[in-house]
């Protein structure tokens, strides 16, 4: 098949038919769906709702205007009768396992796809498929499958070029081999492009956005990336991957702490958070909890995490979660459950070898979260520890901001660490609700300020006593108050608490 010819469709139902058979499902991936639509037109109702061409082009526009449950039901329908025509049944396969895989119903893709294969054993587009769904499940086959990607695609037309670039660059990145994947998306741009394809170039850009948000760090990129990818989908039409796009921007923004950014994102958000068609996603209730922290509203940040329903995410999304509820609980005055939640984060939050590199990197974003509530709890061994755990694993902005929470220092992230300012200011503002919260319930006397004052120069009961004329004893009374309106048991712990609270410098 030569490049999809985009020539008006003849006038009469049995050469749409033919047209929609031949090029249908193509013309959608190629932003051509008003070509599609009259082709459709021409074609009886009844015949659109039997004939397999009909109803896959169907579900195609259906999946692109976000009604993915719809979809699934027409492209299984349309799979139900294209016995004897092998060409159709192979690409209502490859169409219906992506939506398996974008469902995440792994096995489910596995099984449409296998079949495709056997029909089409050499074609590019599924072996990239394969590979994709192959490195989700972690099996090593999949890098063998992306090898023989970029050779096998060389001599397809643009279009299916780029389907099979932008699976082999989303293999490889499940697989952690950044380089190639980076390679393969912007080929698959490349490709896109030529084809004149906005909704797969909008995808290769999704993935480079990722690439240099999560692995690389470079955000004025990541953003360049994510801006490109949002005015591609524009261009397209597809309403689900301009979503994306703008999810992305938002985690983005909020990662970098652009409140600016963020507000205009929220804004354009705003109607869309109730459509069924786009639920609640991982992106925006992290961006959304970041976004309540910095002003200081965490009683609606955790009220917010405690609601939020978000179906299917990994465990390293989970830990996040778990990392993000731990801040709120602790902005909110609960020890018992910051604490709970920041050893769940920190459990959760161990690095596997076998997963992508973002996924690593979510989950020790969650382990920092994790250890720095262990740290305002004065738990400052155990979130050391914590703190140098997995450190081969830690990219060059994670220590830097690990460093920041240990050294009570967010300024340096905006030099050293750009992309991780937000949480800088998360743990800002954490700080500040802390010490909000205690300066309320914790009164300190004249006495015991100047006695905790004088614990944390080191001095002894003793020579305390001296200092301030009074009896050993009664320095020993008033340090044994202190603990009890501190809430600790030992006289270090006091005084690193009476830091946080400002009740000494």
């Amino acid at each position: 098949m030569d490049e999809l010819d985009r020539q008006a469709v003849p006038a009469d139902v049995s050469s749409a038919l033919a047209w929609l058979h031949e090029s249908g499902l193509d013309a959608c991936d190629l932003d051509d769906r008003g070509t599609v639509e009259r082709a459709l037109a021409l074609v009886p109702i009844a015949k659109r709702n039997s004939d397999p061409a009909c109803l896959a082009v169907r579900a195609a526009l259906k999946r692109y205007d976000g009604q993915v449950d719809k979809a699934l039901e027409l492209y299984q329908r349309a799979l139900s009768g294209t016995s004897g025509d092998a060409a159709l049944e192979v690409l209502i396969r490859e169409n219906l396992a992506v939506l398996c895989f974008l469902r995440k119903e792994i096995v489910q893709a596995e099984e449409v796809l296998a079949k495709a294969i056997s029909i089409a054993p050499s074609d590019a587009r599924l072996i990239a498929l394969r590979a994709m769904i192959r490195a989700q499940r972690r099996d090593k086959r999949a890098q063998d499958d992306v090898d023989v990607v970029e050779m096998a695609a060389s001599s397809l037309p643009d279009l299916w070029r780029a389907r099979s670039y932008i699976r082999a660059s989303n293999a490889a990145y499940n697989l952690g081999n950044v380089p190639v994947a980076e390679k393969y998306a912007h080929l698959a741009v490349e490709s896109a492009e030529a084809g004149g394809a906005n909704r797969l170039a909008a995808i290769a850009y999704q993935t480079l956005m990722s690439i240099y948000s999560s692995n690389v760090g470079d955000v004025a990129l990541s953003l360049h990336y994510a801006d490109l990818c949002a005015d591609a989908a524009s261009k397209a039409g597809d309403k689900t991957q301009w979503f994306l796009a703008l999810v992305a921007r938002y985690s983005i923004a909020a990662e970098i702490g652009d409140r600016a950014l963020m507000k205009d994102i929220r804004e354009q958000l705003e109607p869309l958070r109730g459509a069924e068609k786009y639920g609640e996603r991982f992106a925006i209730v992290f961006a959304d909890a970041l976004y309540y922290a910095w002003t200081l509203a965490f009683d609606t940040m955790r009220q917010y995490l405690a609601a939020v329903s978000l179906g299917r995410i990994n465990d390293a999304q989970r830990a996040v979660c778990h990392g993000l509820r731990a801040v709120a609980a602790s902005g909110c005055g609960d020890e018992a459950e910051a604490l709970q939640c920041a050893y769940r984060a920190l459990s959760m939050g161990r690095p596997a070898s076998s997963e992508s590199g973002f996924e690593t990197r979510l989950r020790l974003l969650a382990r920092v979260m994790g250890a720095a509530v262990l740290l305002r709890a004065n738990r400052k061994s155990e979130a050391a520890r914590m703190f140098n755990a997995y450190s081969d694993r830690t990219t060059l902005s994670i220590r830097r901001l690990m460093q920041a929470v240990i050294d009570d220092n967010y300024e340096m992230l905006r030099d050293s660490a750009p992309d991780l300012v937000g949480f800088g200011m998360m743990f800002q503002a954490l700080q500040r609700a802390e010490a909000q919260i205690y300066e309320t319930t914790v009164r300190l006397t004249k006495r015991e300020t100047e006695i905790l004052h004088a614990c944390a120069a080191g001095e002894t009961a003793r020579v305390i006593a001296q200092k301030l004329r009074i009896d050993e004893a009664t320095v020993v009374w008033h340090r044994n108050n202190i603990l009890r309106k501190l809430g600790v048991n030992r006289t270090i712990a006091a005084v690193a608490k009476g830091r946080v609270l400002r009740l000494i410098p």
